[in-house]
Formats: C-alpha cells, structure tokens, sequence
C-alpha cells in the first residue's frame, strides 16, 4: 500500500534573486510526502515514510535538471516469526534488514544528445545521492545506540543509464546501459563492513531488468548463500554496485480490434554486488575487476505486448542461458551440490537454461 501526495509550485521558490531564477526554463518548486506499507506475511512488516523539497529546472532544450537539497526517510522495519528462525542460522541478514533513516540530498540530470532526431535517439541520466555525509559528521556522538541518529545511514550513491534507440519503419532497436555504485560509511551504532540500506540497495531479476529470474533473486555475484540457507526460504538479494545491459528489438505483428499486437526479442547481461565479500563470509560476492567475466549473467527471450495506446501489457519469457552461481567449486553438501556444474562459467547449465520465467508487466521495461 502506498499513499503519496505531491504538490508542485510553478515557479523556483528560493532565497536568490529573480535574475537567477530566469536563467532557467520550465523552473518550478516540488514538496511531497510519502507512505507506505508492506507486509511479507510471517517475515516482516516495513512501513516508511519519505518526504522532500526540491527543484526541477532546464538549461536547454536537451537538458533537465532536479535538485532535492533536503530529503528525508524513515523505514521501520518489524521483523515477524520467521524471519527470528531465518536469522539464526544466517546472521548475515542482518546487514541488510534493519531500520533505517536518511537525510541528506539528490541530484539528478538527464540529457538527450540529439534532441531533434527522429531516427536515432541518445539519452544518458546520472542521478547523485547522500545521505549522512553532513548530518552525520556535524551530529557524530547522537548516532550511537539510543541517541537520536542511531538509525541513520551515512553512504554515497552514484548511477548511470544510458539509451540509445534506433527508429525503423516498423520496428526499433533499443539498447541500454546501466551502472550504479554505492559505498556505506560506519556510524557508532553500525561498525565494521556496512552495506547500503536494502531499500536502497541495487537488485536484479523481473520484469524490468535481468528477465530469466524473478525480481531479486539473481545474485549476488556468484555466491550462493543466500541461495542455499534455509533451502532459501529467504532469498531475495540486495547488493550495492550493479552493471547491466540490455537489448531488444521490437516489432509489430498484428492488429486485434484496432489495437497492436507486438513483439519483441531480447538479451540481457548483467549482475549485482556487494563492494566487497563482508571480510570472506560471503566468497564471491565481492565485486572484482578479475571475475566479471565469470560473474556476469545472461537472459535471453522473447515476448508480445499488447498495445492499448493509453497502456501496454507486456508478457515476456526469459531463458538463464548463462546463470554464474553453478560451478565446479559448489561441493561438500547436499545443498550446495544442486547448484554443482562441471563448467566454471554457468553457460547452458542442464535443466537449468531451457527452463524460461514469465515476466508480466504494464509498460516497457526501458
């Protein structure tokens, strides 16, 4: 469940003077807050609350701007029967599952370098965030245990999307790259090796990125312990730097009562990682230059959309033809045995690659 109320202020609403504000087009002020709610029965209850001023401004015909200079968020995380058995046996989940606030700031750009081409199409959105870097140092001794700001997340995040679109008669290629890093800083309540918030963390797998497994579930890295514990009763994956790249040729096919029927094909190739394997607790999850090769996955499909001009469904299935968990090295137990393959790059595995996932979802997934 979510509850969101917006409300934008046709003009940038600040102490500079108007000359600065009419160096900018279409400039205008935004306040929101937000809630929601989510209950994975018997795991957890996670609600949240997020609220923002900000500014969304352009300095071009090619390029938007928005500026959120106070962002604030609070996510209560009530974790149920379940999840106390879960965490018994795999403490590493409570890197990851925690409360959370954060305050600090956004920064996001989006360019389009050819904005007057029909044919050929390039746009590239880089969006900057922080949280604690200031709040954080200035109020260092209120973020231990009990103080006020013992939640608060302190950490830097940086992502990049970059499209390029090829306009054909009846058809388009679209082509995507996507990187995204983030690195957590330590408060006094949270030392050691700390990872980014879960709801901020990166994820892989769904509709609208690696389409041969389900939404969370790809990852992280080649590790499999999250995959085994539990027999991964437990397993979604959140994970703090992501490279991604997808393709996907789309086409007509047929008209059905004045509606398009289309199709399309795909390829998609990438992963998730943690910056590092949380001092050897979790081999291979570690993002390392020297293993991308190894690391990275590979989905492959195809799929119908059906085009109702005001909203598109759109059904896909996605082959794991390259799924980097099976390997040689998964040996010594039951469980990590089923994710055993003679080959050290999970190419094809058997049983595993001909076994496609459904992806249903309303809109394209870029």
């Amino acid at each position: 469940m979510t509850l969101t109320n917006r409300l934008t202020i046709p003009w940038m609403s600040t102490p500079f003077s108007n000359t600065f504000e009419k160096r900018f087009r279409n400039a205008r002020t935004i306040t929101s807050a937000d809630f929601s709610y989510i209950d994975r029965f018997k795991y957890f209850q996670l609600r949240s609350f997020n609220t923002f001023l900000g500014y969304e401004w352009k300095t071009g015909t090619a390029t938007s701007w928005q500026f959120k200079p106070f962002n604030f968020e609070y996510t209560l995380f009530r974790p149920d029967s379940l999840f106390f058995e879960t965490i018994k046996d795999f403490p590493l989940l409570l890197y990851t599952y925690n409360n959370g606030l954060i305050i600090g700031a956004n920064l996001a750009v989006n360019h389009n370098f050819n904005p007057y081409g029909r044919r050929h199409v390039n746009l590239l959105r880089v969006n900057l965030e922080e949280s604690g870097t200031l709040v954080g140092s200035i109020l260092r001794g209120q973020t231990s245990s009990g103080k006020g700001l013992s939640t608060l997340y302190r950490y830097l995040k940086i992502d990049a999307d970059y499209r390029h679109i090829m306009q054909f008669r009846q058809s388009s290629l679209h082509m995507r790259l996507f990187g995204g890093y983030g690195h957590a800083f330590p408060t006094l309540s949270r030392q050691g090796q700390v990872t980014l918030p879960f709801f901020k963390s990166y994820v892989a797998g769904g509709p609208n990125s690696m389409r041969g497994w389900q939404i969370r579930k790809l990852g992280v890295g080649s590790n499999i312990s999250f995959d085994t514990t539990l027999d991964g009763r437990l397993n979604d994956k959140y994970a703090d730097v992501q490279l991604e790249a997808n393709l996907e040729y789309r086409f007509r096919m047929f008209q059905f009562f004045g509606f398009w029927m289309r199709g399309a094909v795909f390829t998609d190739i990438g992963n998730i990682w943690f910056r590092n394997d949380l001092s050897g607790q979790l081999p291979r999850a570690g993002f390392n230059p020297s293993r991308i090769i190894k690391d990275i996955a590979i989905a492959s499909g195809f799929g119908m959309r059906a085009d109702f001009s005001y909203f598109l469904l759109r059904f896909d299935l996605g082959f794991p033809l390259k799924d980097p968990r099976y390997g040689p090295h998964n040996t010594g137990n039951p469980k990590a045995e089923s994710f055993y393959s003679p080959r050290d790059d999970g190419w094809f595995v058997p049983g595993v690659w001909r076994k496609p996932v459904f992806q249903f979802a309303i809109g394209y997934p870029f």
